[in-house]
């Protein structure tokens, strides 16, 4: 064998033109047509039982991984943050007076 013919990963058999996978696993054409498919995020050639969905597309766990444009927080604005805080803390404490109340209740007995 004169090393420039390959083996496909999948059935083993030699390839003189291999298709490379993400991870850089030589495949016959045939293989990485019936079992790979290609990274919407990377393009790279991943198994297609390894690919996950996101927003209907299939990705390599790598890119599943990594937040996409859609999946960003929208940043609050000072403004916005301090009202959310504001309002926490008031009803922190609203909270804190009633459960105060109800354990000064007295219980109710049937006399």
């Amino acid at each position: 064998m004169d090393g420039t013919v390959q083996s496909c990963a999948e059935c083993l058999a030699p390839v003189s033109a291999a298709v490379s996978t993400q991870n850089g696993a030589s495949l016959c054409q045939e293989c990485a047509e019936q079992f790979y498919c290609t990274c919407a995020g990377c393009g790279g050639l991943i198994p297609q039982d390894e690919a996950g969905l996101r927003h209907g597309a299939l990705c390599c766990v790598q890119c599943l991984g990594q937040p996409g444009p859609d999946d960003a927080a929208e940043a609050l604005s000072e403004a916005e943050l301090s009202a959310l805080v504001a309002e926490f803390s008031r009803l922190h404490a609203e909270a804190k007076q009633l459960n105060d109340r109800s354990r000064q209740q007295p219980a109710s007995g049937g006399t």
